[in-house]
């Protein structure tokens, strides 16, 4: 088990589990989670049979009571491919005692432009698109206020980036990209979208 300090308890806290493997540009963001030990057994399932390291190193963390920011783990042993595991943590007393329940959040993810299409055309919508990274961008217990702060966030970017938006329809939940000028043609940059999950709820069992 996890053990907390009161001000990890109580500060109104809800997480997420990143999980990066940088050399095949794939990231993902599960949660919200409501407390350590759920995050903990997702870790440990991320991580599977071939990051056997990781999970040994999350166990000591765990036995001696770390605090968990995260952990990274060569990939069947080679030290030159790594998985990571990190924890994103946000201050949302409301969600937490929603918790676990339905929950939509706001991912913004970071395209690796270098390998990516240089623009959305007929691709398929649902294939996975080669990352840097990806932040969760705020967490709400309605879809339509979710889509909404995602649509302002994506035009705040956009401004910011002097892109434009692009619509990526497919589901309720919005979902956008943002075209920026990358020499002289426009290339998917950026992608904000909403998700929607239940709040996981895992146990851990050894």
């Amino acid at each position: 088990m996890v053990r907390r300090t009161a001000a990890q308890t109580d500060s109104g806290t809800i997480y997420y589990l990143q999980t990066s493997t940088p050399h095949l540009y794939d990231t993902s963001i599960s949660g919200p989670y409501h407390d350590l030990d759920a995050i903990a057994a997702q870790i440990e399932r991320n991580f599977g049979a071939e990051c056997q390291p990781g999970t040994q190193y999350l166990d000591e963390m765990l036995e001696v009571g770390m605090e968990i920011m995260h952990v990274t783990s060569p990939i069947n042993g080679n030290p030159n491919l790594t998985k990571t595991a990190r924890i994103l943590r946000e201050t949302n007393p409301t969600m937490l005692a929603r918790l676990p329940g339905p929950a939509w959040y706001i991912v913004v993810a970071d395209i690796a432009v270098e390998i990516a299409p240089a623009a959305m055309g007929s691709s398929d919508p649902g294939a996975s698109m080669p990352l840097e990274d990806a932040q969760v961008h705020g967490t709400y217990g309605a879809e339509a206020a979710a889509n909404d702060a995602a649509r302002q966030l994506a035009q705040t970017i956009a401004t910011r980036e002097r892109g434009t938006v692009a619509a990526m329809p497919g589901s309720s939940c919005y979902r956008a990209g943002i075209m920026c000028q990358q020499d002289g043609s426009p290339q998917l940059t950026y992608v904000v979208h909403v998700q929607h999950d239940r709040g996981a709820q895992m146990s851990r069992h050894k």
